[in-house]
């Protein structure tokens, strides 16, 4: 049966975020923080592939020049030149319907990457990987930057800096910014946009393909009146930790760790991470960021 999972990361350099890092994570290559936190995940007992072979197909798009036969060259130079207090990349996560053949789902994944990589004055470089997960979850990572590629050859220095304004020439400044989540728009009109492209295209080619799918619904199970708890997203070192388990002892494990972790941050005053806190088990149908 589909469901519907789709999920936004944000990563800021602010918050210790990684370009590259994150690139390594999806593609499951090198070795760097971000992916060994996944290790357990990926090396769980009941999985005899390797990391390499959980992903199942990648690619890039979009890319400048000098980055176009080498990912790895654009989001090193993101973490090497992007604004201090800029965003690196914009990260989606959304489930693949299991009926599909792989070869669709690949095609689904990247169609999409496309069309929301389409923007206003060109398109948004970004880079994708479809993961196998246990054959049952199959599942794509996409992460976008914000940067336009408009056609015009820039330096990596070049391309990462100011925009040019007013009567300047568009190649006398860096490649300019999408309009994603900025002060003059509706801070969610661009994630609820993504969440309801991905709703329609996903349905478009199961009815293409004439699957034995359901359709998939964007909207929360409350928009929708359907009497169902929301769905929760067990993380990868959780899962491992649970996965011996019957599902009632392991989603009581689960609250019991979430509501610790909740209760140290209010105990420390932290409150922003206690307002993530409360975000991790959450309603897939609701607007996440």
């Amino acid at each position: 049966m589909s469901i519907y999972h789709l999920h936004v990361n944000v990563g800021r350099r602010k918050n210790n975020a990684s370009a590259k890092a994150k690139l390594d994570y999806i593609f499951r290559v090198g070795r760097n923080k971000e992916a060994a936190k996944q290790k357990d995940y990926i090396d769980r007992p009941d999985n005899d592939m390797d990391g390499q072979s959980e992903v199942v197909y990648s690619i890039s798009g979009n890319m400048p020049q000098w980055a176009m036969d080498n990912p790895e060259n654009f989001w090193s130079a993101v973490d090497k030149f992007e604004f201090k207090n800029g965003v690196l990349y914009r990260e989606i996560e959304f489930a693949l319907p299991v009926e599909m053949k792989a070869v669709d789902r690949h095609k689904l994944a990247l169609t999409f990457a496309q069309e929301v990589a389409e923007v206003e004055g060109g398109r948004l470089p970004f880079s994708l990987a479809v993961h196998r997960g246990k054959e049952h979850n199959p599942h794509c990572h996409v992460i976008f930057s914000e940067r336009i590629n408009d056609g015009i050859e820039r330096s990596p220095t070049m391309f990462f800096k100011r925009a040019a304004r007013g009567n300047q020439k568009a190649a006398s400044g860096g490649a300019r910014k999408a309009q994603i989540g900025s002060k003059n728009a509706d801070k969610y009109k661009w994630l609820k946009d993504v969440r309801k492209l991905w709703e329609e295209m996903h349905n478009a080619f199961v009815d293409m393909l004439k699957l034995d799918a359901n359709p998939i619904d964007c909207r929360s199970y409350e928009d929708q009146r359907i009497n169902l708890m929301p769905q929760i997203h067990l993380g990868p070192i959780l899962f491992n930790a649970l996965m011996n388990k019957s599902e009632e002892d392991a989603l009581q494990e689960l609250h019991e760790k979430h509501l610790l972790r909740l209760e140290e941050y209010v105990r420390r005053g932290d409150i922003r991470a206690a307002q993530n806190a409360e975000t991790v088990i959450e309603d897939d149908g609701a607007p996440q960021m």
